[in-house]
């Protein structure tokens, strides 16, 4: 996790710019799109329910070349009691018994 705290350069680093690393946890609001970059990465899908939601990358960078991933991201970290659960690689759900965020 970096100290970058600009937005802007959050989503411009995606493009092959280099910034310093990023302070932001990015995530989307699209679980089609979760799925999709779950497949092209092998990594783990998390349900993350947070109270604040994040920073709208598309409603304040309106026009981005990210649009699609419908981004919020989150300063820092998100505390693991907001995550609900996570999808394996082989799509199987398993709930946080530890989730205390919004339902």
């Amino acid at each position: 996790m970096g100290t970058n705290m600009d937005l802007e350069q959050h989503q411009a680093g995606l493009g092959g710019t280099y910034y310093p690393e990023s302070g932001f946890v990015g995530t989307t609001e699209s679980l089609a799109y979760g799925q999709q970059r779950q497949q092209e990465t092998g990594m783990y899908l998390y349900d993350i329910r947070a109270n604040d939601g994040g920073r709208d990358v598309n409603a304040e960078l309106p026009g981005n070349n990210s649009s699609h991933e419908m981004e919020h991201a989150y300063p820092r970290s998100i505390d693991p009691s907001e995550i609900a659960g996570v999808w394996d690689t082989s799509g199987n759900y398993t709930a946080n018994p530890n989730f205390g965020g919004r339902r």
